[in-house]
């Protein structure tokens, strides 16, 4: 007796689906249509992930299991029973990122010196939290601009994301505290806040 696992081998979008089947086979290549044997689908390597994995019972020698991709990177799934003990073949395939769907924004909080500068970077990612390094959103205008505070920094603007990221050197010009976020128009989003405080060292 084996089992045959099957499925795409396609890249797999993180948030997409897809449905695996293993099917018991006896000796000669029939479906055994008998077997309610529990099928255990795993990952066996890989950096990437989906969601969904367990243990589900064949029926009439077949069982199919529905997943949808998590982390980007490439994995590999096998499907296993104990009684009878059993490993099928392997599948592998990447997970690519989904569409954007937020924008971290960092670059630091501590004070920023009128006259010195600091590097704040926009990244797009998708509802697992992969950054969007290709598709929808990868290469989106991403514009950083203060939203409060009566301070200021000078370098405001928008900046072409490349591989879903963005970076913008800003300088701190008048002193009080200043708040900042980064928004795209295509897709709609906006990032979380950073604040800090411009100071005059004079």
């Amino acid at each position: 007796t084996s089992i045959e696992l099957t499925g795409s081998a396609d890249d797999l979008a993180s948030g997409a689906s897809r449905t695996f089947t293993a099917t018991l086979k006896d000796a000669a290549g029939n479906t055994v249509t008998g077997s309610t044997a529990s099928v255990t689908f795993a990952q066996t390597t890989g950096a990437g992930s989906v969601s969904g994995l367990t243990a589900v019972a064949a029926v009439a020698g077949v069982a199919t299991l529905n997943v949808t991709g998590n982390e980007a990177g490439s994995m590999t799934l096998r499907a296993t029973t104990t009684s009878p003990s059993l490993a099928s073949n392997t599948l592998s395939f990447t997970v690519t990122n989904g569409a954007a769907a937020s924008i971290e924004l960092t670059g630091g909080e501590t004070d920023l010196e009128t006259g010195a500068a600091r590097t704040l970077t926009a990244t797009l990612k998708d509802t697992a939290g992969n950054t969007v390094t290709s598709g929808a959103g990868s290469t989106a205008s991403v514009t950083f601009a203060q939203t409060t505070g009566a301070g200021s920094v000078s370098g405001l603007t928008a900046v072409s994301a490349v591989a879903g990221v963005a970076s913008l050197e800003v300088t701190g010009d008048v002193a009080g505290s200043v708040t900042l976020d980064a928004t795209t128009a295509s897709p709609t989003l906006t990032s979380n806040t950073l604040s800090f405080t411009v100071t005059d060292p004079n």
